[in-house]
């Protein structure tokens, strides 16, 4: 939570703010950021939830879980061409 509200005052006193972070880094590069934060700060807030509420923290990781739904879709099957007429 600290790291959040560090991050949220630097980048309102920046003079680009949000919009200078998401001119100057590529996607790829912020989701990393983004993936970062998670495993290093807020994943790291939820130990001592793990016996004092283990529905609460085993719902917070299966929340966390990241579904390709692009991958579960079949390919879509190739047009057959029509036989040739005798």
């Amino acid at each position: 939570m600290r790291y959040a509200i560090k991050l949220a005052i630097s980048l309102v006193k920046s003079p680009l703010g949000l919009a200078g972070l998401a001119l100057t880094d590529s996607l790829p590069k912020l989701i990393a950021n983004v993936r970062s934060i998670f495993r290093n700060e807020i994943d790291k807030m939820m130990t001592p939830y793990e016996k004092s509420n283990p529905d609460f923290f085993n719902g917070y990781f299966a929340a966390r879980v990241i579904v390709n739904r692009a991958a579960t879709h079949a390919a879509p099957k190739p047009a057959t061409p029509a036989p040739p007429k005798p």
